[in-house]
């Protein structure tokens, strides 16, 4: 309206200023964006012959079958969200538990006692992500909470585990007993 654009990155929102008619930003390079928020989680990139590229860090799964391939957004968006609230929006598919893991892995180097709680809408999806935890980071203890466990047997994973997924309607139970 007052002929001011505020234009956003994947990672940061820019200072209001005035957008000329005919003028064009310089393009983002997002890939030397990411090599920046590889070192910040403390992950490095390696480089295959055959040119693909894969995350490498000591928490990751490194096997040919399991390690992640490199995706400049989905490191980009996880240096960004890592120490902050977020909420990363993507179509299925897009690598979204990819971001998570990424975070994860970081959060866990750091504090390997530290517990790292994931909610998702249904039980299953919560099984889903607690196996693709446990693929990803393999040194991790993950595990998914439901109500098919008895409340003894869900506080002795809660305890034995440091990956737990739940359903949010399990967790609001819990702590209100």
């Amino acid at each position: 309206e007052d002929g001011t654009f505020r234009w956003r990155t994947p990672f940061k929102i820019e200072e209001e200023e005035e957008i000329e008619a005919g003028v064009e930003r310089p393009p983002i390079d997002y890939e030397a964006q990411a090599n920046k928020s590889l070192a910040d989680l403390g992950m490095s990139l390696v480089v295959e012959k055959d040119g693909k590229k894969y995350i490498s860090h000591p928490l990751i799964a490194q096997d040919e079958e399991n390690r992640i391939e490199f995706r400049a957004y989905q490191v980009n968006l996880a240096s960004e969200s890592y120490g902050a609230n977020s909420i990363i929006v993507l179509p299925p598919g897009t690598g979204k538990t990819i971001i998570a893991v990424l975070i994860a892995a970081k959060l866990l180097k750091e504090n390997p006692s530290l517990k790292i709680l994931i909610t998702a809408p249904t039980n299953e999806l919560a099984r889903q992500l607690a196996e693709e935890f446990s693929r990803l980071l393999p040194g991790q203890r993950a595990v998914n909470i439901n109500s098919d466990h008895s409340r003894k047997k869900r506080k002795e994973l809660w305890e034995a585990n440091n990956i737990i997924t739940a359903t949010p309607h399990l967790i609001v139970r819990e702590i209100n007993r």
